[in-house]
């Protein structure tokens, strides 16, 4: 599979100055402990994950290979400046936990350290209840306070794809495409895609991808104390517990034999196979009584929303709910009226019932969704949703409901790629397949084909493989990826058995609007990921402006206000230390 070299805008989410600029490590299938980290002479990967050489700032790259073990990492960065932890080719660093042992494949346990595009998995076929040396280890054991885990893929491991433990407060798992966890049990499916505890601080889940999971998409459970202060936002779920039984489970538990409190579900997209046995697809609470819950702006797919037991308050609002059945339940309650203060209002009803009523009924019945629509059909116009990356420029999710049954859908990727510039767009349902459209951007609409039946299949010899289909035509969930320029006359491919690779070299692609009026958005090109430095000066050489900036390997866009700058001309000048680059501007 060709190389990808995504670009990351990291300014924005630090959110401070920092002043050091970091140094880059290396490790590769064939360093080794006695290694220095250097390009020439890397370390292994475990040697490396535990180097306290690397400090807040620095870079480890991951060379291109598969990691045969399991890996633990106490690396610690800092608040100013934390650890980069990246593959230097997505798609190609593999972490392979087919070993004898019972730990996870990867445990994340030091601090302010984020790990970027690495694929965790565990190619052990045994995945049935019973079978010899089968596997229940989970994929990530995330216990580490203060770390990301980033557009990361985690697939086919034995028992939960991440489990974010509770010691991993204000942690974030982002962008990442977690599928084919778990394995088959007896009556149900054992393993979920993430299971969630938390209880200080606040844990985020956000634009990843879950689905095939053999349990529940994330099971937010707890049995020994409150379990509390997760925001699950913008992520993508279908079918979850298709593997495990013959029923689709539940895409999201928020509830325990202790209370939860504090929970966000916004902005999430769900789809089911039609017409195919399933549990609800969100459920809030199981036998506690409960505090706050929020399920706002999300679109459900032949699913619905079950709420049970106490609550001491509920919004669910701007959410649309769609059923090709009359008989299933958009909303389903033990009792409504278990709801201390309810807020249902400002939804869209397709087709379903609610509670068993009709929507009038149910608006007689409970004072509720009184600004709230209902249809009797489902949609008839294909509508489709964009999730930007916010960690890597030109990369971005696609969810697609082809309501309008198109064999191909046009897309405005305009807020995501730049004219000129290459890009590939991968369907998750089969990452291994390679892309299934590629370009040149010229602004226009891509076509992206509904028309799709090739599917990645778990690991294993399951009895029920025959009900894996491709959700096409009438769903679709894809990753577009923006390249480098398209002469490639910049490409920022790294080749790992060249010894003299300049990772230092930098380079301004763009600044526009040129001339200035206000915003200036800065186009970087570098080698590598660190921190740069930016001082605007005037033609007597005067500083006028200066800030740190933190940026990836490949293109990065930066944006910056000058309306403090009288007009004239100025000079920018861009350094990380070892290079420069230059270009001049004019402030009007």
């Amino acid at each position: 599979m060709k190389r990808l070299i995504l670009t990351a805008i990291l300014t924005t989410f630090l959110g401070l100055s920092v002043q050091v600029i970091g140094s880059s490590f290396h490790a590769a299938t064939n360093g080794k402990s006695s290694g220095n980290g250097s390009i020439e002479n890397p370390w292994d990967l475990k040697t490396a994950l535990k180097k306290s050489t690397i400090k807040p700032g620095d870079t480890l790259w991951i060379h291109p290979g598969t990691y045969l073990g399991v890996y633990k990492s106490t690396l610690n960065g800092n608040a100013n400046a934390p650890i980069i932890v990246k593959a230097i080719s997505d798609f190609e660093v593999i972490l392979d936990g087919n070993v004898t042992s019972n730990d996870a494949v990867f445990s994340i346990e030091g601090t302010f350290v984020w790990y970027i595009g690495l694929t965790i998995t565990n190619s052990n076929p045994n995945r049935i209840e019973g079978m010899p040396n089968l596997s229940t280890r989970d994929g990530v054991y995330f216990i580490g306070a203060n770390n990301k885990l980033i557009n990361c893929i985690i697939h086919n491991n034995g028992g939960c794809g991440i489990g974010f433990w509770k010691p991993a407060i204000n942690a974030e798992i982002y962008g990442c495409i977690v599928y084919h966890n778990g394995y088959r049990g007896t009556t149900r499916g054992h393993g979920h895609g993430i299971y969630l505890q938390n209880q200080t601080g606040t844990k985020l889940i956000t634009d990843n991808i879950f689905f095939n999971s053999f349990g529940i998409g994330i099971h937010a459970y707890s049995e020994g104390y409150e379990n509390k202060g997760f925001k699950i936002e913008g992520n993508t779920f279908f079918n979850s517990g298709l593997p495990g039984a013959d029923f689709l489970e539940r895409h999201i538990i928020a509830g325990g034999l202790k209370p939860v409190d504090d929970v966000v579900v916004n902005e999430n997209y769900f789809y089911n196979k039609p017409n195919y046995a399933s549990k609800a697809g969100v459920q809030f609470g199981y036998s506690s009584a409960n505090s706050k819950a929020e399920f706002t702006n999300n679109y459900v797919v032949e699913s619905s929303f079950y709420n049970i037991k106490n609550w001491n308050s509920v919004t669910f609002t701007g959410n649309s709910m769609v059923s090709s059945t009359k008989q299933m339940q958009l909303i389903a309650f033990d009792s409504f009226f278990n709801i201390n203060n309810p807020n249902f209002n400002n939804n869209q009803y397709y087709k379903g019932n609610l509670g068993l009523l009709t929507f009038q009924e149910w608006k007689n019945a409970t004072n509720q969704d009184g600004s709230s629509t209902y249809s009797s059909s489902v949609p008839t116009s294909t509508t489709y949703f964009i999730r930007k990356n916010q960690f890597e420029a030109g990369r971005a999710n696609l969810i697609v409901y082809n309501w309008g049954n198109q064999k191909n859908v046009d897309i405005d990727f305009s807020e995501v790629l730049s004219v000129g510039y290459e890009y590939e767009i991968y369907d998750v349902s089969c990452l291994s397949c390679g892309p299934i459209s590629f370009g040149i951007y010229d602004g226009s609409p891509i076509s992206v084909s509904m028309e799709l039946t090739d599917i990645e299949l778990p690991n294993g010899q399951l009895p029920n493989l025959n009900e894996f289909v491709h959700t096409a035509p009438l769903f679709g969930v894809f990753i577009i990826k923006c390249l480098n320029l398209a002469d490639n006359s910049q490409s920022t491919e790294i080749e790992t058995n060249t010894p003299d690779l300049d990772f230092q070299l930098l380079n301004i692609e763009n600044i526009y609007p040129n001339p200035v009026v206000n915003n200036m958005t800065v186009s970087i090109n570098s080698h590598e990921t660190s921190i740069v430095e930016m001082n605007i000066v005037d033609l007597m050489g005067r500083t006028v402006y200066s800030e740190n900036i933190f940026i990836n390997r490949g293109l990065n866009e930066h944006q910056c206000n000058l309306s403090s700058l009288k007009q004239g001309v100025y000079v920018v000048n861009i350094s990380n230390g070892s290079n420069k680059t230059s270009a001049k501007i004019t402030k009007i």
